[in-house]
């Protein structure tokens, strides 16, 4: 059960910063590979509006596997990349729980009381497990 509300949205409010921060590292990425170079006066790099345009977060490190296969790098630098990749997916699918999450109130048993769930399309309402690496 969740004794505090206010501690545990600071905590979510935290993580999803942390999260936007590492978003912000991936479009410089994105913008250091596609080798779109920036006119002078220009505001906002074409790169980033480009990048901005795909939506979700899959298509966007599809987008830099397929730029990153294209780089000139060692093998342990390529599965280094992979493993990376890899690894934000995974951590991206515990973000997602996180940011739609639902504090249950109410249950129909006591112990359900004050547990996070996530609504998904495809079981309904799950119980969230614990946000670990």
């Amino acid at each position: 059960m969740v004794a505090d509300k206010s501690t545990l949205s600071i905590a979510i409010v935290d993580a999803l910063a942390q999260w936007g921060t590492l978003e912000v590292q991936i479009a410089g990425l994105f913008r250091s590979l596609s080798d779109i170079r920036p006119a002078i006066l220009r505001r906002v790099p074409k790169a980033y509006t480009i990048f901005d345009a795909i939506i979700s977060f899959d298509g966007r490190l599809a987008v830099i596997d397929a730029l990153m296969a294209e780089e000139e790098i060692t093998p342990l630098e390529a599965e280094t990349w992979n493993r990376f990749s890899k690894r934000l997916r995974k951590l991206y699918k515990r973000r997602h729980g996180l940011a739609h999450f639902v504090l249950s109130e109410t249950g129909d048993d006591v112990q359900d009381r004050g547990k996070m769930t996530s609504k998904t399309a495809e079981s309904g309402t799950t119980k969230l497990s614990r946000f670990s690496h």
